[in-house]
C-alpha cells in the first residue's frame, strides 16, 4: 500500500546489506549478526513498553525514555530477552533520525510518487559517529527506506534538496590536514540520482 512516507518508522538498508528497522526514530542492529535489534523498556515485573524517541538535544540515547521504574534494554526479537546484563553496547550500532526541519525534505519523484529525504547518523560504540542520507518512499504504508549512503565521521548536514531526480546534500566537513576533534567548517555537497525508490552517488 501507498501512503505518506513515515521514516521515523522506515527500514534502510546499510551498505554490508544489514537492514535498520526505526521504532519511534531509532534502531539497533546486532554487528555479530547483522539482525535489528528491539528496544524494550522492562520493569523487574517482567512487564515491557515501547520507549519514546529520543528528546531533542539529549546527552544520551537512553535518556528519558523510560516511565520512571523501567529501564532501557537491547532485546532479542524472537524472546524479548536482554543480550547482556550489561547492555552489551560495544556489540551493537544503533541509528538515530535527526529530527531538525532542515534535515527532512519532502518531494515528488518523476513519477509523482513522494519521498522524503533524511539524515541518519550510527554510532557503533567506538570514536566514530557516522551521518548517512537516506529516502523513504510511499511504498510499504509509507515504511520502506533505501539505501543508506555515507556522508562521514561526525560532520554536520546543512541542507536537502531535490531537482531534476538528482538529491544534494550540503554538509559541513573538516579540511584534510585537520584532525577529527575539530569543529567541521568546511563547505561541501554530495548528489545522489533516485531511482525506484534508491539512491546512487553522482561523480562529481
Amino acid at each position: 500500500a501507498r501512503s505518506k512516507p513515515q521514516p521515523m518508522e522506515a527500514t534502510f538498508t546499510e551498505e554490508d546489506g544489514s537492514k535498520v528497522k526505526l521504532s519511534a526514530g531509532t534502531g539497533v542492529v546486532n554487528q555479530d549478526t547483522n539482525r535489528p535489534v528491539l528496544e524494550k523498556c522492562l520493569w523487574a515485573d517482567g512487564r515491557a513498553q515501547n520507549p519514546s524517541a529520543p528528546a531533542q538535544g539529549a546527552e544520551s540515547r537512553f535518556e528519558g525514555r523510560c516511565p520512571a521504574g523501567a529501564r532501557l534494554w537491547f532485546v532479542d526479537p524472537d524472546t524479548l530477552k536482554p543480550f547482556s546484563d550489561d547492555l552489551g553496547y560495544s556489540l551493537f550500532a544503533t541509528y538515530t533520525l535527526l529530527r531538525a526541519p532542515n534535515l527532512h525534505q519532502d518531494f515528488l519523484g518523476r513519477n509523482g510518487e513522494r519521498f522524503t529525504a533524511v539524515v541518519v547518523v550510527e554510532e557503533s560504540g567506538g570514536s566514530g559517529t557516522f551521518v548517512s542520507v537516506g529516502i523513504v518512499s510511499s511504498e510499504d504504508s509509507g515504511k520502506k527506506g533505501s539505501n543508506l549512503e555515507t556522508l562521514g565521521d561526525r560532520i554536520a548536514v546543512t541542507r536537502l534538496s531535490y531537482q531534476d531526480a538528482v538529491l544534494t546534500v550540503d554538509y559541513l566537513d573538516r579540511g584534510d590536514d585537520q584532525p577529527m576533534s575539530a569543529k567541521p567548517t568546511v563547505p561541501r555537497k554530495a548528489r545522489y540520482s533516485v531511482r525506484n525508490g534508491m539512491l546512487t552517488k553522482v561523480a562529481k
